[in-house]
């Protein structure tokens, strides 16, 4: 299934990306974890010296931020909804109004820019694979009516016995029973009991030849079930109607128009006679 193929690709393609994105995360991680940790550190060492006992808040802020390895536990969980990062906000005003700021710029960039840039970036990237995907489709199905044109132009070569550019229906007869002809007609998706009718769609029942431009033609627009034939037949009879129609207005027109009629004769009279003059 295309939908299954073009997910899979996506997946695959999107490991780079995602590759990427954790090393930036980890780096921006990192950066502002030894930020948070020397804050908490400076605040923990000054509560100590002064001899102040620290809240419940800020003994959690700074096992929070003990080391580099907690920080970068921690602000990740702040930043994915995975802590409420205001319970880790509160105390981080005690520490001082630089490392609140800091600590808000840092959920902000996170919540702002981080998060649509890596949407971005995946959608970027699936939607590269997809154009590919249809790419490949495009190729593919150029290959397939390259084969079904030379499958077409050999099949023809061969009906044509004297080589004279047409096929005429004594021709197409001679190979109605070859095998050849039959898993030709079987690929078009034509019945093969269907193939004098079409033949006679293409020949105007028999009355006159079949090129390569016409058979080639018909191939293309007759591929698929005993409808499509059906339709292109009464499509040749309606052309033939139409020729026939216009035949009779023009008879008709010179009936109503005798004296048109009797010019027409009478040039054409003076044309002859001028012609056995100069003889």
């Amino acid at each position: 299934c295309r939908d299954v193929r073009v997910l899979l690709m996506q997946l695959i393609g999107s490991l780079r990306p995602f590759i990427w994105t954790v090393a930036v995360i980890a780096t921006i991680n990192f950066m502002f974890g030894i930020c948070f940790v020397h804050a908490a550190a400076g605040h923990r060492h000054a509560n100590w010296r002064d001899r102040i006992v620290p809240t419940e808040a800020e003994v959690a802020l700074y096992q929070d931020f003990e080391s580099v390895q907690t920080a970068m536990y921690t602000l990740p969980k702040v930043s994915t909804a995975g802590k409420d990062w205001g319970e880790v906000a509160g105390p981080m005003l005690s520490i001082g109004w630089q490392t609140f700021a800091i600590f808000i710029l840092y959920i902000m960039l996170f919540l702002f820019v981080m998060t649509n840039a890596v949407t971005a970036i995946f959608v970027s990237s699936a939607e590269e694979y997809a154009r590919r995907d249809a790419q490949s489709m495009v190729c593919e199905q150029l290959k397939r009516k390259s084969a079904y044109m030379k499958k077409i132009f050999s099949m023809y070569s061969e009906m044509d016995a004297d080589k004279d550019g047409c096929v005429s229906k004594t021709e197409f007869e001679k190979h109605h029973d070859d095998p050849r002809l039959i898993a030709f007609a079987q690929s078009l998706e034509i019945d093969p009991m269907d193939l004098d009718q079409f033949f006679d769609s293409l020949s105007f029942w028999g009355q006159r030849p079949v090129d390569l431009a016409t058979f080639v033609d018909g191939c293309i627009k007759l591929r698929g079930t005993a409808r499509s034939m059906d339709v292109y037949e009464v499509l040749m009879r309606q052309r033939a109607l139409e020729k026939e129609i216009s035949c009779i207005h023009t008879i008709l027109l010179d009936l109503n128009d005798p004296e048109g009629q009797n010019r027409q004769w009478q040039a054409n009279g003076l044309g002859a006679e001028a012609g056995h003059s100069a003889v």
